[in-house]
């Protein structure tokens, strides 16, 4: 699952160039994701460092919440959420994020 304000869903997350984000991202095993291993299919969506936690909600596995920012350059698209365990196990989330035009 992933998700923002709060809320999980399947569902992509609409988000606007020029603004920050808090993602929620949840799954069996993501509390063994890191920082370096959480990364999306454009250089214009960046994770700040300092932002990634684990976080509780109402499910029966391990949500992490970390903070990110989408530059104002971006291009609208679908862009895809790669994550890398400390094992090296790969998850990849296609189109969970999404940028509409102008």
């Amino acid at each position: 699952l992933i998700g923002m304000n709060s809320e999980l869903s399947t569902a992509p997350l609409p988000l606007r160039p020029g603004e920050t984000f808090t993602i929620y991202v949840a799954g069996e095993g993501i509390d063994d994701v890191s920082l370096e291993g959480i990364s999306f299919s454009s250089s214009f969506i960046r994770i700040i460092p300092e932002s990634i936690r684990e976080t509780a909600f109402d499910v029966t596995y391990p949500v992490i919440a970390f903070a990110a920012t989408v530059d104002g350059r971006i291009q609208p698209g679908d862009y895809t959420i790669r994550l890398q365990s400390r094992s090296g196990e790969l998850a990849f989330l296609p189109g969970a994020i999404t940028i509409d035009g102008p």
